[in-house]
């Protein structure tokens, strides 16, 4: 599905797919602007920074930043820094995250998709790294999103 939304063009749902499957983003995570000029970061909303070679992904509104605080992710992958020179913005900020995921997805919702990243690559360090992109506690995946 990742690659089909590159190969249509369809850059805005690749990168929102992208980070659903890489960073195990929430729904309001990937409510996101796309900016190329540091000086319009801040601190309260969630960005795609698009320097000369990579993307910072900034995230400064999700569900557990007052226990994580802010989280930043270099992305250097060459279709994903591609396809979001395309995109001004993600998810709309309204009651129908879930709607506009699904859509993306092909129905399934966030949880859901963590629930399959998980389940496909059960071990230690690929759920530290879930724990760490989320910003989700191992032991609270473990009892919330265990599936086996």
């Amino acid at each position: 599905m990742l690659s089909g939304y590159y190969k249509d063009k369809d850059y805005k749902k690749f990168v929102i797919l992208y980070l659903l499957m890489n960073y195990n983003t929430r729904n309001t995570d990937l409510v996101v602007r796309v900016v190329k000029d540091e000086k319009d970061l801040n601190k309260d909303e969630n960005f795609l920074w698009i320097r000369d070679k990579d993307v910072v992904y900034i995230r400064n509104d999700y569900k557990t930043k007052d226990t994580f605080g802010q989280k930043r992710n270099i992305i250097k992958a060459k279709k994903f820094f591609n396809a979001v020179q395309d995109v001004e913005s993600l998810l709309v900020n309204n009651s129908n995250f879930d709607r506009q995921v699904k859509e993306v997805t092909g129905g399934i919702n966030q949880s859901t998709m963590f629930k399959i990243m998980i389940s496909n690559d059960n071990n230690l360090k690929s759920i530290a790294k879930a724990s760490k992109n989320r910003g989700t506690r191992m032991e609270t995946i473990a009892t919330s999103y265990d599936i086996t």
